[in-house]
């Protein structure tokens, strides 16, 4: 009430601790899905099994220098040579350059 009576504006200014900071979170989300804009990237999956039958997955851990800043693979090549190393082979650590 006393931003109210101290802004002249008839009726209650609805202002406060809580509501301000809510607000801000929700102009800013909505700016952010305003400006997104969607890329390709790239993710490196093989299913390894052992003698045991025990199948799992594993993922390709992306070197930094092949990382954009929200750390993703963009470089398409660089993924099918490491699969085109690795395809049909025997579970084995494959050092990047």
């Amino acid at each position: 009430m006393a931003a109210s009576a101290l802004y002249g504006v008839s009726g209650v200014l609805s202002i406060g601790r809580v509501q301000t900071f809510t607000l801000r979170l929700l102009v800013d989300r909505d700016r952010a899905i305003e400006n997104f804009t969607p890329k390709d990237y790239f993710v490196l999956k093989a299913l390894f099994s052992s003698e045991q039958q025990t199948n799992f997955w594993a993922t390709w851990q992306v070197p930094e220098a092949l990382q954009d800043k929200s750390g993703y693979c963009l470089d398409q090549y660089a993924v099918e040579s490491i699969t085109a190393k690795v395809d049909d082979e025997a579970a084995a650590t494959i050092q990047y350059p």
